[in-house]
């Protein structure tokens, strides 16, 4: 039988003729404008909250000038002082000083590209996590690969800020609601910018399965001595509850939370949190383990 149906449009409630009328205009703009695909700004509550109270009309104006003119996926766009300046109908002083704010307010970012005008770069204004790609130079995920991880944020310390904490997050997967004998680990590297946003730096540990921490019931949050070391020190590593999955794009907000939570929390309350090992999975769990090896075997076989 087949599942598809009709949707009905949800009934816009009204106390009257007039006020239906004007909600319903809207509705129908902003469902029309989907439908063809109309551009428009992404404008987060975020930007309300820091920045709307303080910045005086001519940096809001051309904010969002840059918002509008802008890559929608990467931020970017081409504009001389000059050509903004006629666009404004201003003198081009007017919106050197615009731009200074902008950049004070670390909104934007300015670099001349070769012989070019300028690009502006839109640069986020709220918490937000950083996906990075494995060197293919690096094999192994050891000391070597977190100390070059770690390089590389700091080179661009000018956009990320300074890196306030780092963490190895381990996490064992689910299949069927059932707890999996493979895991999620993650090196977790927290950076901080001038104005209080956050960062959270990410890379996938892909040749780390062979490792795991010493117990599968882990019920809240708990830590472990990580191999790797960061200013001389063992990182501390995170066993994370299994039911809510670092990997879903749907908990993006637990782990913003998270990382607000990393970032405020003084190193000593860690300690109070349970403790687990991390080493070798087959030491922890040698039944499972062989259990795995047999059934890839019958597999390939």
């Amino acid at each position: 039988m087949s599942k598809k149906r009709f949707k009905l449009r949800t009934t816009i409630s009204a106390i009257d003729d007039s006020e239906f009328a004007l909600k319903d205009y809207y509705f129908s703009w902003r469902y029309n404008n989907g439908l063809i695909k109309s551009p428009f700004v992404a404008l987060y509550t975020s930007f309300k909250d820091n920045h709307l109270k303080d910045l005086e009309a001519g940096p809001l104006r051309l904010y969002l000038f840059f918002a509008f003119a802008a890559n929608n996926e990467t931020g970017h766009s081409w504009h001389s002082i000059t050509s903004i300046a006629a666009f404004f109908e201003t003198q081009t002083r007017t919106i050197d000083n615009w731009i200074k704010v902008l950049v004070e307010k670390d909104l934007i970012y300015r670099e001349q590209k070769g012989k070019k005008s300028h690009t502006t770069y839109l640069i986020p204004y709220s918490n937000t996590f950083v996906q990075h790609t494995a060197n293919k130079k690096i094999k192994e995920d050891g000391q070597v690969l977190f100390d070059d991880l770690v390089k590389k944020i700091k080179e661009f310390e000018f956009l990320y800020g300074k890196v306030i904490k780092a963490h190895h997050i381990f996490q064992w997967n689910m299949k069927n609601s059932k707890v999996e004998t493979n895991s999620t680990q993650l090196l977790f590297i927290i950076t901080k910018r001038n104005n209080g946003v956050l960062i959270g730096h990410i890379y996938r540990l892909t040749n780390s399965d062979h490792l795991s921490v010493n117990n599968k019931n882990i019920e809240e949050v708990s830590i472990f001595e990580s191999p790797f070391a960061y200013k001389n020190q063992q990182v501390v590593g995170l066993a994370l509850n299994h039911e809510i999955s670092v990997d879903s794009k749907h908990n993006v907000d637990v782990l913003l939370r998270l990382l607000e939570d990393l970032a405020s929390m003084e190193g000593w309350m860690l300690e109070e949190n349970p403790k687990v090992e991390y080493g070798e999975k087959a030491i922890f769990f040698p039944v499972e383990e062989k259990v795995t090896s047999k059934k890839a075997t019958d597999q390939t076989s």
